[in-house]
């Protein structure tokens, strides 16, 4: 058992150094940027709603809470928190 944690901290360990390499990867983040935009317009579409709205349309019981709800609003409030960055 102690191995198999020695090899999961080492593989962990990996995978952080591979985050902290891209963060400055101005290419991947604008990528994901992009991606994120697309991510949120669709939501906008399938919703039929900006997203600036969706906290009121939950509020009034226009919108149900869901995960997927939930997803758009994280992401859309990352895109905005970049933004004004």
């Amino acid at each position: 058992m102690l191995l198999t944690r020695k090899r999961g901290a080492t593989a962990h360990d990996e995978r952080v150094r591979e985050v902290l390499a891209q963060r400055h990867d101005v290419a991947r983040m604008n990528q994901n940027r992009l991606d994120e935009e697309a991510r949120v317009a669709g939501y906008e579409q399938k919703y039929q709603m900006r997203s600036d709205q969706v906290h009121g349309a939950i509020d009034r019981g226009e919108l149900k809470e869901t995960q997927e709800v939930c997803s758009w609003l994280i992401a859309y409030e990352c895109l905005e928190r970049a933004k004004s960055r």
